[in-house]
């Protein structure tokens, strides 16, 4: 959805929540996102089902709790992401 979109710094509010089956693969991929991921960006009702690469070379410093219950595949979901300016 925003994979390359260098310019993007933060999370643009997409309404996961209320979607079934949410393909998420790529999502932030390579965008610039540098904003932290609070608890609200993948709540109790998300139904993510994929999440492949989602936050793949993102600078983001700390992600909060994700609920991924129906998610099948996170392979290399924060793959080359900077947490606290060490590597995950």
């Amino acid at each position: 959805m925003f994979e390359s979109c260098t310019s993007l710094t933060s999370l643009i509010p997409v309404g996961l929540e209320w979607s079934a089956g949410v393909n998420c693969n790529g999502m932030y991929k390579s965008s610039g996102l540098t904003q932290s991921i609070g608890d609200n960006f993948a709540g109790s009702t998300t139904h993510i089902s994929s999440a492949e690469e989602m936050f793949r070379d993102c600078a983001i410093q700390h992600v909060g709790t994700m609920h991924l219950n129906d998610c099948t595949s996170c392979r290399g979901m924060f793959q080359v992401t900077d947490f606290n300016s060490g590597k995950c």
